[in-house]
């Protein structure tokens, strides 16, 4: 399962970085083509004549012709005012640039363009180019812009351009391609090299123009890679868990308590039977009678470890003892099967399973399939993991801490009763301080896949969050000697 697992991560890899064949990047020699020679394109003021292609992959580039920058009788010169020239005369040309502001869909984007100071058409190239540090993302503005994709089957998010000049008006946009379609972008080959031009849209004969461009941000086919890899690992780390002390408190295996546990246990039910029929006084009655409960209740645990390992291994012992009981010739072949079952599940774990551990599992999961999604998603792999998650981490890693110290290895053997019987429960009993600690886990860690998955970032918890996640992971450390020690008195748990 796990290698099926790592094949799946690298197809997911592999489909990652595939570049979209069918819309291949641009880069700025390519949109020296979209503007035509000697153009007097339509309209007047300032705008956005066209733009293209109408499909762009994330770190790609989008092409821009705009007109207008400046009037064309304030273009070629502005008023003098030097010393010896007269009234009226011209001054000298300002060739200044002018810095141009653009939005996608309406939000202002921290990337500045400049500009001609001319009327006439000119093409810029706008870089898609997400920063590889959050840190330099510092708004936010990527993983707003694409945020929630990942619910969306396609994986592209449509744009809308915007554009303003920032002595103008530098936070609403003064034009934008709500009515405008994209142009194609399409190679020829002349004279045998490769060629860039532009096709025009079709003429829209029925609603409205598209309005933009589509931001292609993974495929379908690395996001469903991803998911099955993550779920077959997901798989593999429950199977170990199940069958290794990976997530246990103690390193028990099944050869450690069967048989020699098991009719220690009987042994000791026997002896305590015969102490109770010969106990005269209540007290020592009473304590016959808890001797014998605790030896009784010793016997199921074995017994039901060994039902729900290997119901095989009970099957084999029980007719084994029907041959031997009945003088079968078969007995040689029934302890053969014994031994063969013995063998095959003796290693398997049979310790309680550990809150701690679990938590901090739980959190090394998440954080890692959370941190290689957003890195292959929108390619940010720096400045992501925040003080909050070192926070988080360093809790997770300090209750796993504390419940080794103060914990079963100091304590004792206990035997598995089930996954949430042993993080939740002693002695079957729910325990308030493990409930506690393992619901704020998954709350917490709910918050975290929804805004890694919908918003391409790393929760920020408040630190009072923080500190209640703290006080509960601590509390259930605190009170873990005492129900132990209950435990193993065999004193009831309130």
């Amino acid at each position: 399962m796990v290698w099926i697992g790592l094949l799946a991560l690298a197809l997911c890899l592999l489909l990652a970085v595939q570049p979209d064949t069918a819309n291949p990047r641009i880069d700025s020699s390519a949109c020296d083509t979209l503007v035509m020679q000697n153009e007097k394109p339509a309209g007047s003021g300032f705008r956005i004549v066209r733009f293209g292609p109408g499909r762009v992959e994330l770190d790609g580039g989008v092409c821009v012709v705009v007109a207008g920058i400046v009037d064309e009788e304030a273009a070629p010169r502005i008023e003098g005012e030097g010393e010896g020239e007269g009234e009226g005369e011209e001054g000298e040309v300002d060739t200044s640039p002018v810095e141009l502001v653009f939005y996608l869909n309406n939000a202002q984007w921290e990337t500045r363009v400049m500009a001609q100071r001319k009327p006439e058409p000119q093409w810029l190239f706008l870089p898609l180019d997400v920063p590889a540090s959050a840190a330099d993302d510092a708004t936010g503005f990527w993983p707003k812009l694409l945020g929630s994709l990942v619910w969306r089957s396609s994986g592209v998010r449509h744009v809308q351009l915007g554009v303003s000049r920032k002595d103008v008006a530098a936070d609403t946009p003064e034009f934008t391609t709500a009515k405008l379609s994209p142009w194609s972008r399409v190679e020829i080959v002349e004279d045998g090299a490769r060629v860039v031009e532009w096709k025009a849209p079709e003429p829209v004969t029925k609603g409205d123009p598209s309005g933009g461009f589509e931001l292609r941000v993974f495929s379908r086919g690395a996001v469903a890679a991803g998911f099955v890899a993550l779920a077959l690992f997901s798989a593999a780390t429950v199977a170990a868990a199940a069958r290794t002390p990976l997530l246990r408190d103690n390193a028990l295996r099944l050869r450690d308590i069967y048989p020699e546990r098991l009719r220690a246990a009987q042994a000791a039910k026997r002896k305590k039977k015969a102490e109770l029929k010969k106990a005269v006084a209540p007290d020592a009655k009473a304590a016959a009678q808890k001797a014998l409960r605790e030896a009784s209740e010793e016997e199921r645990r074995v017994e039901a470890v060994l039902d729900s390992i290997s119901p095989e291994l009970r099957a084999a012992e029980a007719a084994r003892a029907r041959a031997k009981a009945a003088g079968d010739p078969a007995l040689a072949a029934a302890d053969e099967a014994v031994k063969a079952a013995r063998k095959r599940f003796g290693g398997r774990a049979v310790g309680s399973y550990s809150l701690a551990r679990t938590q901090m599992a739980f959190w090394l999961f998440l954080i890692t399939a959370g941190y290689v999604f957003i890195a292959l998603s929108i390619g940010q792999y720096l400045g992501i993991v925040n003080d909050k998650i070192v926070a988080l981490l360093g809790i997770s890693a300090g209750t796993g801490l504390g419940a080794v110290m103060l914990g079963r290895e100091a304590y004792g053997e206990t035997l598995t009763e089930g996954y949430l019987r042993d993080v939740l429960c002693i002695e079957g009993s729910p325990q308030l301080t493990r409930i506690q600690a393992f619901g704020w886990t998954l709350v917490l860690g709910a918050i975290f896949v929804w805004l890694a998955l919908g918003e391409y970032r790393f929760a920020e918890f408040d630190t009072m969050l923080l500190v209640l996640m703290g006080l509960s992971t601590g509390l259930y450390v605190t009170f873990k000697p005492g129900e132990i020690a209950r435990e193993e008195s065999g004193t009831p748990v309130p």
